[in-house]
């Protein structure tokens, strides 16, 4: 029984002495669960448009009382816009939302973007494009809606779902 025991524990012993020595300089993220989130915006010939930005983050949003914080709503009022927000290290259990917007654009047809206007949102996770809507002239495309009056668009990114 002795020297069964010593037989089958020899091999493990062996096996447990052959461990590599921890990398100094580990190439991977230390901490897989936790994701560097940016909101990108870019847009073109956008006067008159009455273009926005809304961004914000939700804490654990399947818990009974989620923490909500809204760092970017800004009103743009350049002609060309281009601007990466960050909304930081965030954990899987989050998740980024954003809309962009035409608030001179609304459902009576009173004005429309021109051919040349286009706003861009794009939802990046560790440098990585996730998400992306539009808004152009053709008033159509991923999220895109008059919601209630003016046309919008909406991306929501949960970050345990990438």
């Amino acid at each position: 029984m002795k020297k069964t025991l010593t037989v089958f524990l020899l091999p493990l012993a062996l096996l447990g002495c052959s461990k590599k020595a921890a990398d100094p300089n580990p190439t991977t993220d230390p901490n897989p669960s936790d994701t560097h989130t940016r909101v990108r915006v870019t847009g073109t010939d956008l006067t008159g448009m009455g273009a926005y930005i809304k961004s914000s983050f939700k804490m654990d949003y399947r818990s009974s009382y989620p923490y909500e914080s809204t760092p970017v709503d800004n009103s743009i009022t350049t002609p060309d816009y281009s601007f990466t927000y960050d909304m930081g290290v965030r954990e899987k259990k989050d998740f980024v939302a954003a809309e962009i917007g035409f608030r001179t654009v609304d459902i009576y047809n009173t004005a429309r973007p021109r051919p040349t206007t286009h706003l861009k949102v794009e939802i990046l996770v560790n440098g990585k494009v996730v998400q992306e809507t539009e808004l152009n002239s053709s008033l159509t495309g991923r999220n895109v809606r008059f919601n209630p009056k003016y046309l919008q668009a909406n991306l929501i990114c949960k970050l345990d779902s990438i």
